[in-house]
């Protein structure tokens, strides 16, 4: 930048000298270059103004306008001088300038984000810890998945972001506010755990982890009571002993009926061989 703007000012000086020169001859010669209109008091006025003070001769900047090209009044060490001190100097005078604009939007930053929110409400401030995964609000484009952002670092309402391209991790990172975030849900642990389990690891950190759940077998309800009437009407055909009911000392004895007696008979056979039922190796650290 500083090699283009010696050129640059090179023109600028010499555009400059050019229009002195055209203003001065425009002017016109002044009275004290012609000798016919000056007395002899004027003559020895300007003659001590001359040698004895710092005010130049009208007369001659007249004859210098006349005579001198603009291209030699600009010499190279005052392009150089010039370029350096304009590079150097108006930055510094415009400091004040900037610094007030940069405040200035910095107080207008908080107004200018409410009323571009959703319904003129900031968003809340997510809890967002370094090693996060995160999405950005910005990223909705639904014809493509969102891109996850892993949190390096965290400071304040700021974060620092580094975007995932497929299984990998860039390098370069992002600074962006913590509102502009969102924490991806499914890698949240406390999702998966339930609310029970959530609360014991929070009250006491040391405490064992639950026991796995035990399955329990209970025997089968016994079978109802038959009636009467239902459990006689199977047997009116079969060969009941005269004497059933006997002595309390005697023990009683069953009477098998008659075989001869056609009923009939039930035969329970499986089609299937029975299998031996083994468990799992993975249930043996279980209480079945």
């Amino acid at each position: 930048m500083f090699l283009i703007s010696l050129p640059w000012e090179y023109v600028r000086l010499y555009q400059m000298e050019v229009a002195k020169r055209m203003a001065t001859i425009q002017q016109g010669a002044p009275a004290e270059c012609i000798p016919q209109s000056m007395g002899m008091y004027q003559s020895l006025k300007y003659w001590l103004q001359w040698h004895f003070s710092w005010q130049t001769d009208p007369c001659e900047q007249f004859h210098r306008a006349l005579m001198v090209d603009p291209l030699w009044e600009v010499p190279p060490m005052m392009v150089l001088s010039t370029a350096l001190s304009r590079c150097i100097t108006i930055p510094v005078c415009d400091r004040d300038i900037i610094l007030d604009k940069h405040q200035a939007r910095l107080k207008n930053h908080p107004f200018s984000e409410v009323s571009k929110a959703p319904k003129e409400k900031r968003p809340d401030t997510p809890l967002i810890d370094i090693g996060d995964l995160v999405y950005l609000h910005c990223d909705r484009n639904k014809s493509r998945a969102r891109d996850r952002y892993l949190v390096v670092a965290s400071e304040a309402e700021w974060c620092s972001i580094r975007k995932f391209v497929g299984k990998q991790l860039r390098n370069c990172s992002y600074r962006v506010k913590k509102s502009e975030c969102f924490r991806v849900p499914s890698d949240s642990n406390d999702l998966y755990l339930p609310t029970d389990v959530v609360d014991e690891c929070s009250s006491d950190d040391n405490e064992e982890a639950p026991a796995p759940h035990t399955h329990s077998y209970l025997p089968p309800s016994p079978a109802p009571d038959i009636p009467i009437e239902i459990s006689a009407s199977g047997t009116s055909d079969i060969n009941l002993p005269s004497s059933v009911e006997s002595d309390d000392s005697k023990p009683q004895t069953m009477i098998e009926p008659n075989i001869d007696v056609s009923m009939p008979t039930e035969q329970h056979t499986s089609d299937r061989p029975r299998r031996n039922i083994r468990l799992p190796s993975r249930f043996n650290d279980f209480v079945m």
